[in-house]
């Protein structure tokens, strides 16, 4: 079978963490008006998301981080997958992987 993504290792991480950030490069001759989102779905509805995260710009790439505000309501097996949408308006989706967000009691 040919993959046209590229898969990233399986993740876990505990429910309200804030994750170290994500640096994707792109390969593309010229990012301007190009976005890249994070997406997040979960694991038995694959098709909807749970929550979707623009990326930030970088010199090479686009970076994101995960904060403790956008998964401290999560808990289970989420799909997550990274959405380049080019200066076109054509979506590439060419990074996705498997998060796995642990319960964890909420501290005050």
């Amino acid at each position: 079978m040919i993959k046209f993504y590229d898969k990233i290792p399986d993740m876990e991480c505990l429910q309200g963490d804030t994750l170290p950030s994500f640096i994707i490069s792109a390969e593309a001759d010229e990012l301007t008006d190009c976005r890249m989102q994070c997406i997040i779905a979960a694991w038995d509805e694959p098709e909807k998301a749970v929550f979707t995260k623009e990326c930030t710009a970088t010199d090479d790439g686009f970076a994101v981080i995960l904060n403790s505000e956008d998964i401290e309501n999560l808990k289970g097996l989420f799909h997550m997958h990274f959405r380049f949408i080019g200066a076109n308006g054509l979506s590439y989706r060419k990074l996705s992987g498997t998060l796995h967000i642990l319960p964890a009691p909420k501290g005050e």
